[in-house]
């Protein structure tokens, strides 16, 4: 993953127009694919600083990857960086940099989004060439909270929902398996367990249960193991029952999604979150 200091160090000073789009993106939506295709219109280049706080399972690196695919409709370069404290003060450290071009500001149509960038016009002689913009809302106010309730209940529903028109099928695939993999955009990788390495968010055959997938506490950082499903190798060994899944059956499937409450899976670090997504 690409930091914004590692962004920033490639750079090279340039009188040109950069629109800057600051966010979260947890999910980039279409709404902010029209902010920043709204910032381009008086730039000739974007850059996208994404925060790197976690939604809900989606992380920054999600992010960049489905800003990358939205960058191939824009007609203008664009940069993707991760910022490296918040996107706000990558903000202000990109413009303290970048002196000697013309820099516009994307900000959310809300006042307080606005009052974050009061610095610069407070200090207009420091930075002549900074223009904070207020963006119109766009895409009639897309929901980031309802986009990433339908990723983590209906993927295929909530890629129509939020992804911009025109995007094609192979790239609507694309962002499906961004977001949709192990942990529902839970990102795989390497980390320890009891002296061994594991590999986190990638549910495998268990032993005390059917499954095990190992997982990181946010709170503490903490690697858990979490068993799931019914049965495994040392139920077998014990004589007793193991249950196949029937998630081929759409009865079986809805009738078992309803009684363990699937719409909402709940924490990653409980069983019931992975049954759910076996299901």
């Amino acid at each position: 993953m690409r930091t914004f200091k590692e962004y920033f160090e490639q750079q090279e000073t340039a009188a040109d127009t950069i629109a800057l789009l600051p966010g979260g993106f947890k999910p980039p939506t279409k709404g902010h694919f029209q902010a920043l295709k709204y910032l381009l219109d008086d730039a000739d280049r974007g850059v996208v600083l994404i925060g790197r706080k976690e939604r809900d399972g989606i992380t920054a690196d999600q992010a960049k990857a489905v800003w990358e695919i939205y960058s191939k409709y824009l007609n203008k370069p664009i940069d993707i960086a991760v910022a490296d404290v918040t996107p706000v003060r990558s903000v202000y450290e990109f413009a303290g940099n970048n002196k000697e071009s013309n820099i516009i500001v994307g900000a959310g149509d809300k006042d307080e989004d606005m009052k974050r960038y009061d610095y610069f016009s407070r200090n207009i002689d420091k930075y002549p060439l900074v223009n904070v913009i207020k963006i119109p809302l766009q895409s009639e106010g897309i929901s980031g909270t309802a986009t990433r309730e339908l990723i983590n209940t209906d993927i295929d529903k909530a890629v129509k929902y939020f992804t911009p028109e025109g995007i094609s099928d192979v790239h609507a695939k694309d962002i499906k398996e961004i977001l949709d993999h192990p942990g529902r955009g839970l990102p795989e990788e390497d980390a320890e367990y009891r002296g061994r390495k594991v590999t986190l968010n990638k549910p495998t055959r268990g032993d005390v249960k059917k499954f095990k997938v190992y997982v990181k506490d946010p709170k503490t950082g903490n690697i858990k193991k979490v068993n799931f499903g019914h049965g495994g190798t040392s139920a077998k060994r014990r004589g007793e029952k193991t249950m196949k899944i029937r998630k081929s059956n759409p009865k079986a499937r809805k009738s078992f999604r309803a009684r363990h409450n699937c719409d909402n899976p709940g924490s990653k670090l409980k069983a019931r979150y992975w049954s759910c997504k076996k299901w």
